[in-house]
């Protein structure tokens, strides 16, 4: 039995319909938030139990591992809004947990969580994760959301579960007008993230293969359509030290046979010095790891030595955020560096380094691009004139009323670079430009990941050498959840559970 249990899905889950990606065992990473939070509770001797792969669960199986895990010593039970399905075209002020969970959580507010607050009523529910926001009601038919944390939450987790022990007030914390206690923790400086070390457990890992690990948090640009926290930082700010690094590498080789990791840092290139120190503290280990990291892709031109660096330290793929080949669009979204130099750049390192994955994103409908533009740029790459291994294009989204704690540039001032609104899709604004509409953007993404896509395209999040290792593919997921199911009764020292509730009559 548990004090905590935190519910949410893996890195690729919430967009792999789009991409018509089967889910298997190469692209199930854990998202770190959860077990981030979960780490900074055990430190606190607060045990935790993350339930990964949820929007795979049905509600029968959800249930059944809940009824071990949770008991009357859990205090908690925290549901991350980061891997729900429709989150990024819901309005989550008019819909409930369940809506926006996509056809897995039917019954989930009152066959899960309601049903959970009847079996104990002193049990309370927060909400954290990329898509919280204070001025927003999370409310189900039949269930009412306790707590919510804006950021990171590794402090706020805990201190919530704190004041629940104890009664001690939650610092940074009121009420919003629908009643629920918003807990503000987006101030990274509250959190010792550089000397940070995650403590991975069986139950955490069970039978991944791959794991995220963090390195850095935040970046040093500020592009105009990111809304991710803490744009515009200094640079080392917020940087984890080589030795908690190598720590963490160490004991989950030691104990998982884990070599393999994506790497958690919005632009892991940013710094010359982060990547020799982060090599030399690699370089002492007894086994070489191979990462996956986001990279930016002008500061390998720039900055061409770093290439080495970076494959000596075991950066096996990148992802590129190049968004757009025209120089006028790319600098009004804030990259800007020449085409050309970028083109040469990523054909270069295919030629040098030809083990290495290249991954890149476009945006379509990004100021002053035209249609005939961002088609060009789908030809080249189908034409392998850019020897990308893999990519996607994405229609640029801009939230009418930001509901994200980090507007972007775009979201704030959209007129001011050309924009109109034809109308609202959910929470986006249907915009429209002199060159393309929202509607056209989604038609093109289409046809681009359609008709252009090339024979041997390597999908996001993969790598050559990644691909899947075991070819049933299909087996991980009911694996994960038996396995798991096995951790947690194998931990359970309660012999007498509570009678189970009749789920087709709740009277709460």
């Amino acid at each position: 039995m548990y004090n905590v249990v935190l519910l949410t899905g893996a890195i690729a889950e919430t967009i792999h319909d789009a991409f018509r990606w089967e889910l298997s065992d190469d692209v199930m990473v854990p998202s770190l938030g959860a077990y981030s939070c979960a780490n900074a509770l055990r430190n606190n001797n607060i045990s935790c139990l993350v339930v990964n792969h949820v929007n795979h669960y049905s509600i029968e199986e959800i249930n059944d591992l809940l009824d071990q895990a949770v008991c009357t010593e859990t205090l908690l039970i925290g549901i991350s809004t980061t891997f729900l399905n429709n989150s990024y075209t819901s309005d989550l002020s008019k819909t409930s947990i369940v809506d926006r969970m996509g056809a897995w959580a039917h019954g989930f507010d009152h066959r899960v969580l309601s049903r959970l607050r009847c079996k104990f009523p002193k049990l309370k529910f927060i909400l954290g994760g990329f898509n919280v926001s204070a001025s927003l009601e999370y409310r189900g038919p039949d269930f009412t959301l306790d707590f919510m944390s804006l950021g990171y939450s590794e402090v706020s987790i805990v201190q919530v579960v704190t004041h629940l022990i104890s009664g001690t007030p939650i610092p940074n914390s009121y009420k919003n007008v629908f009643g629920t206690v918003v807990v503000d923790d987006r101030e990274a400086a509250s959190y010792d993230f550089a000397n940070t070390v995650m403590h991975w457990l069986p139950e955490d890992v069970v039978n991944h293969t791959k794991l995220p690990i963090g390195i850095g948090r935040g970046c040093i640009f500020n592009c105009k359509f990111c809304s991710y926290p803490m744009r515009g930082k200094h640079n080392l700010d917020h940087v984890r030290t080589g030795s908690s690094i190598v720590s963490e590498l160490q004991h989950n080789y030691k104990n998982y046979g884990i070599k393999k990791y994506t790497i958690i840092d919005d632009t892991f290139n940013d710094s010359r010095e982060k990547l020799v120190s982060m090599r030399d503290a690699i370089k002492t280990l007894d086994f070489q790891p191979e990462f996956w990291a986001y990279i930016r892709l002008d500061l390998i031109a720039t900055r061409i030595d770093t290439l080495d660096v970076l494959y000596d330290l075991g950066v096996r793929s990148m992802y590129l955020g190049i968004e757009s080949l025209t120089k006028k669009t790319a600098m009004a979204l804030g990259k800007g560096y020449s085409s050309e130099k970028q083109i040469s750049t990523i054909n270069f390192i295919k030629e040098k380094y030809p083990k290495i994955t290249l991954w890149g994103s476009f945006i379509i409908g990004g100021p002053y691009e035209s249609e005939e533009d961002v088609t060009e740029t789908a030809r080249m790459l189908r034409d392998k004139e850019i020897r990308l291994d893999g990519w996607r294009f994405i229609p640029l989204g801009i939230q009418k009323n930001p509901k994200t704690n980090w507007p972007s540039e775009f979201d704030l001032n959209w007129q001011k670079y050309g924009y109109t609104s034809l109308g609202e899709a959910g929470s986006f604004i249907i915009w429209q430009n002199d060159h393309m509409s929202r509607y056209r953007a989604f038609e093109l993404q289409k046809i681009f990941h359609s008709e252009y896509m090339p024979a041997d395209w390597v999908p996001f999040y993969h790598t050559k050498e990644w691909f899947i290792e075991d070819e049933s593919g299909s087996t991980f997921l009911p694996k994960y959840k038996q396995q798991l199911l096995n951790i947690v009764r194998s931990k359970n020292t309660i012999t007498t559970l509570e009678s189970s509730l009749d789920d087709k009559a709740l009277d709460c």
